[in-house]
């Protein structure tokens, strides 16, 4: 039950948010730009992109299938390249 409650939130959250060039923003910073965003790939599949350093751009995205995470992608050193996968 608890995980049907936190996957409407999710979806609530989603539909209320503005999509922009990385999917929806759901979170933003003290700044009020966007840090967050949420994507959806296919029916159960979705990625969780997160700008850790403030410059607009992800550094971190997570695939994430069925509410489990397949992969980590990072920029740290903010090429514009993947740095690896985990």
């Amino acid at each position: 039950m608890r995980g049907a409650a936190l996957y409407a939130a999710l979806a609530l959250t989603l539909l209320s948010c503005n999509r922009g060039a990385y999917g929806v923003a759901t979170h933003r910073g003290r700044d009020g730009r966007p840090d967050q965003w949420v994507r959806g790939v296919s029916g159960d599949e979705y990625q969780i992109a997160i700008d850790a350093n403030g410059d607009g751009k992800p550094d971190l995205i997570k695939d994430v299938k069925r509410h489990r995470i397949l992969g980590i992608e990072s920029d740290w050193n903010i090429d514009g390249q993947v740095d690896g996968d985990s």
